[in-house]
């Protein structure tokens, strides 16, 4: 274990001159992506869709060439079920959204394309109204682990594409927990 750190910050270093002249510096971004819940329609009765268009803004600051923090707003959609049967007529929708704080490892592979890690804290809210057999609404806040990994593409000094895998774990709370994952594509400007 100790000899793969070692090996691993050693690559790091190796690497970190192909985007050494990156001075500390913010950066800003959006990104549009498919959000889907870990168990939403694990025990829906009738339609069920798990899964919606999501769409987050960051604001991040840049440290140094391996290193970023960031902070971020996601959208992650609605999810909704639709009864059948004894339950036609009923629904339930819940919208998920969340506030990230996270630190990012990058890591050059060329002077233009990188690859990235990230992991840090996501503060979520999980609003849900059903309609049918009574009226009721819900909100319940969450506090868990965001973790993800990218790829970016440099595409001018001032702009980078990116592509990632978000995992947000704990979003909401109680009966309405779950996990979400995104796969976003998003525009980042570089100040």
């Amino acid at each position: 274990m100790n000899k793969m750190m070692i090996g691993l910050i050693a690559s790091l270093i190796a690497c970190s001159h192909v985007w050494a002249d990156e001075e500390a510096h913010l950066y800003a971004g959006l990104a549009f992506g498919q959000s889907e819940s870990d168990s939403f329609c694990d025990d829906s009765v009738g339609s069920c869709d798990d899964s919606d268009s999501s769409m987050s803004l960051a604001l991040g600051y840049q440290l140094t060439d391996v290193l970023a923090t960031e902070l971020s707003y996601i959208d992650m959609g609605e999810f909704s079920i639709d009864g059948t049967g004894v339950l036609n007529g009923t629904s339930v929708e819940a919208e998920a959204q969340a506030f990230a704080l996270s630190v990012m490892g990058l890591y050059p592979l060329t002077e233009r394309v990188g690859i990235y890690a990230r992991g840090g804290i996501a503060f979520s809210d999980v609003d849900v109204s059903s309609k049918g057999l009574g009226q009721m609404s819900d909100s319940e806040s969450g506090t868990g682990f965001l973790l993800g990994a990218g790829a970016r593409i440099r595409m001018t000094r001032a702009m980078e594409v990116r592509a990632e895998y978000q995992l947000y774990s704990d979003v909401g709370d109680g009966d309405l927990e779950d996990d979400v994952s995104v796969i976003t594509l998003g525009a980042y400007l570089h100040f």
